[in-house]
């Protein structure tokens, strides 16, 4: 693996992550944290999703950030790619906590944040025969690709325009 493509595409998915995290702050939760705020003794549990929150009833919301930085208005597979197992065993989706699932095209203008729970997203995929695609770094990973217009009324779509 390249470790300056690693190192570049874990800052563009930090800036994301940051991007949601205003995002939704603006909507009313309140923000607890990232991975890289939490104690070195506690960093297990934060690998399993990315942000924590606090909703109006002050009860923890974990989400898993997926930023995606191929996608332009030029250049679209139309396509959400969601990890299933990475090196022969389950990740992604498969191992997350997270209670949502937020998908972020960054290079887009309009419709670049896609949010579903986890637990409607295992269903969907569970429901339907999506195409399973290898990708990532040395092709390891293995991921579903859902045509995102198709299935669009699953997910709760919103613009980020900051």
């Amino acid at each position: 693996m390249n470790i300056t493509k690693f190192t570049n595409d874990l800052k563009f998915g930090k800036e994301g992550e940051m991007k949601i995290v205003h995002h939704l702050v603006k909507k009313g939760l309140k923000f607890k944290g990232t991975s890289d705020d939490v104690e070195k003794d506690n960093k297990d549990e934060f690998k399993y999703y990315d942000l924590l929150f606090i909703n109006s009833q002050g009860r923890y919301v974990k989400i898993e950030v997926k930023t995606d930085n191929w996608v332009t208005s030029q250049k679209d597979s139309g396509n959400l790619v969601i990890e299933k197992s990475c090196n022969g065993k389950p990740s992604g989706i498969s191992t997350s906590k997270s209670d949502y699932w937020v998908y972020y095209f960054a290079n887009l203008d309009q419709d670049n944040l896609w949010m579903i729970r986890k637990a409607d997203l295992k269903t969907l995929v569970e429901l339907n025969s999506f195409h399973l695609a290898s990708g990532g770094d040395n092709n390891r990973t293995f991921n579903w690709l859902i045509p995102r217009y198709e299935f669009k009324h699953y997910f709760r779509v919103e613009t980020i325009t900051e």
